[in-house]
């Protein structure tokens, strides 16, 4: 078995007596050129320096494959690997200008099936070197934490990136806040307070009944209690100024790009079965007691 890190003395000797010097300034000489990448806000300065980053990681690892150790070529290889992971982490953070032209769900997915591939070269290393099949073990245990670390951050940023077309409607019985944007003064407290039941519902499904009872209201049916199983909404005066709040907030939400509010597929159910709040692709709803206005510490839910 030979390697930089096996028994066998197969490194120069000029290079055992130098090895601290690389081992030390080379990973903080490589946090420092990356973190310049990710801070490039155009494409253009981007590419140029992680282009620059790693043929910097490459003629390196050449020039020690030929003066100090043969196994010093699978750096060149881990650095190639190394930029697909800092490209997609750089289009999360600050790639806005190039996000505005592309279509974020496929970007997303791009991650996700490199580091499918990275996981089987993982796999197929792991087994080599269970069955011994590997001759320098040591070393490919450490290439294959480097390469795990790539899977997550591949993960992580096709997480991110596909969160980044998601607006959050925060919601209060005070407060309307569409990522980070204060609308409450647009919506209006009756349709904030609509809203807010129904984000917290768990099936973001309201009736009447429901509607009215938190607001201390009961449903009346020409002076008879509100029986959902046998009166008929067109009869209830409640109902009907219900519903026309119901329509108010559907159509703000419309108007919004939010999303909407449907009625049930029978209409005459609708005292039943309520009203539902449909988010529209890319929007998540969520409740919180006025945590960001009113000085509440309750979180969001």
């Amino acid at each position: 078995m030979a390697g930089p890190l096996s028994s066998e003395n197969a490194l120069p000797a000029w290079f055992i007596r130098a090895f601290w010097v690389p081992l030390a300034l080379i990973p903080l000489l490589s946090f420092v050129a990356y973190r310049s990448c990710l801070k490039s806000r155009l494409i253009a300065p981007f590419i140029a320096r992680l282009l620059a980053v790693t043929g910097a990681h490459t003629g390196i690892a050449v020039v020690l494959g030929i003066l100090a150790h043969r196994d010093y070529f699978t750096a060149a290889f881990q650095s190639l690997m190394t930029v697909p992971s800092v490209f997609f982490l750089w289009y999360w953070t600050d790639g806005a200008a190039l996000r505005r032209g592309t279509a974020r769900k496929g970007v997303s997915a791009l991650p996700l099936i490199l580091a499918a591939f990275y996981t089987q070269w993982i796999f197929l290393m792991g087994y080599a070197i269970a069955t011994r099949a590997e001759p320098r073990p040591i070393e490919a245990i450490f290439y294959n934490l480097y390469n795990l670390a790539l899977v997550f951050s591949l993960v992580f940023s096709s997480w991110k990136i596909d969160l980044l077309g998601t607006k959050e409607v925060l919601c209060g019985e005070r407060t309307l806040l569409v990522d980070g944007r204060d609308l409450s003064e647009t919506a209006g407290k009756k349709k904030m307070e609509l809203l807010h039941r129904f984000t917290q519902d768990q099936e973001r499904k309201l009736t009447c009944a429901k509607i009215n009872q938190a607001r201390g209201e009961c449903g009346i049916v020409r002076g008879l209690g509100c029986d959902p199983e046998t009166a008929k909404a067109t009869a209830c005066l409640q109902y009907r100024l219900t519903y026309n709040q119901i329509l108010e907030l559907k159509k703000f939400l419309e108007s919004l790009g939010l999303g909407s509010i449907t009625s049930p597929e029978h209409r005459r159910n609708v005292l039943r079965e309520g009203w539902s709040l449909i988010p529209f692709e890319g929007v998540r709803f969520k409740t919180h007691k006025n945590s960001m206005l009113d000085g509440s510490s309750e979180p969001p839910s």
